[in-house]
């Protein structure tokens, strides 16, 4: 007999802690790139000041960004064994940081790339539009 399992959906303040907690630190972003196709990019990330940040470098990501294209940005956490998990959905559009203030505390999270090559661009999304479920 499979088990009953229940689904909760998170309000935004328990995404924002699932987010910042710290155990995921790599999540997915959708967009649709220059030839109108879609794409999902996983990467890694850090919350800071209610904001998904991430660090990338030339390549599709900065260009949705700097295309003003929105993006969908989600991070999950399964346990296969007991069949829960959670996950976290971010929507909304995408900003580079560029001004020094910002870029000097940001580049102090310590938010490290698993991806090879340069990645000293700063994209921030907002969570202003931000939902979640969890699966027990």
């Amino acid at each position: 007999m499979e088990p009953l399992q229940t689904l909760q959906e998170l309000d935004a303040s328990e995404c924002r802690r699932l987010l910042q907690a710290g155990n995921v630190r790599v999540g997915r972003m959708g967009f649709v790139d220059d030839e109108g196709r879609p794409l999902v990019l996983p990467l890694n990330f850090q919350l800071h000041e209610d904001a998904v940040v991430l660090r990338t470098g030339e390549g599709e990501v900065l260009g949705a960004v700097h295309a003003g294209r929105p993006v969908a940005f989600e991070v999950d956490h399964l346990d296969h064994a007991w069949r829960e998990g959670w996950s976290v959905l971010v929507r909304g559009v995408p900003e580079e940081v560029t001004d020094e203030a910002s870029l000097q505390r940001l580049s102090r999270l310590g938010l490290s790339t698993w991806a090879p090559g340069q990645r000293d661009r700063w994209v921030r999304l907002p969570t202003d539009e931000i939902t979640g479920r969890r699966i027990l």
